[in-house]
């Protein structure tokens, strides 16, 4: 494994690129159980989420990876959305996954990636982001305070059935 990599947004022309993220996307949700994520995957959870990145690549949405030696070893997916009428904001961009192989972090690469969806969503007329992070991610909240992100909102959640209604 060599340590030179490089950052770039994909377009809909890099399928096998999409084919190594659909590995990274698992690993992610892998990780995310881990530090306290409720939710699963759907059986074909990680290619509904294939076919909604290619369906908004480059329009409202953009994908940016990491790659090293061809192998893609962290990406970012943000996506924009409108905000409500009765607010000001225009239009919000999401970052909703964000993922570097273990292997990889501390390096910069997490930051890199982050900067270049920053970059794509500045150009298409984006000046507010969110993000949500799980709240046992002590590592991921750090890196997001580092990179300018503020708390505004704690998002909660709760499971209910049968006997607690």
């Amino acid at each position: 494994m060599t340590n030179s990599w490089q950052v770039r947004l994909i377009t809909r022309a890099d399928k096998e690129i999409l084919d190594q993220t659909e590995t990274l996307f698992l690993d992610m949700y892998e990780y995310m159980a881990k530090h306290g994520l409720s939710n699963s995957l759907a059986a074909d959870g990680v290619k509904k989420w294939r076919v909604a990145v290619e369906r908004t690549l480059g329009r409202l949405g953009a994908l940016a990876i990491a790659e090293s030696d061809n192998k893609i070893i962290g990406f970012a997916r943000g996506v924009v959305r409108l905000s409500p009428d009765h607010l000001a904001s225009g239009k919000i961009g999401f970052v909703d996954h964000t993922f570097v192989c273990e292997s990889w972090r501390e390096k910069g690469i997490g930051r890199q990636i982050f900067k270049s969806l920053e970059q794509w969503f500045y150009s298409n007329g984006v000046q507010k982001l969110e993000l949500q992070v799980l709240c046992d991610n002590t590592t991921a909240i750090n890196a997001w305070l580092a990179m300018g992100f503020r708390p505004e909102f704690m998002q909660m959640q709760k499971t209910i059935s049968e006997s607690s209604s």
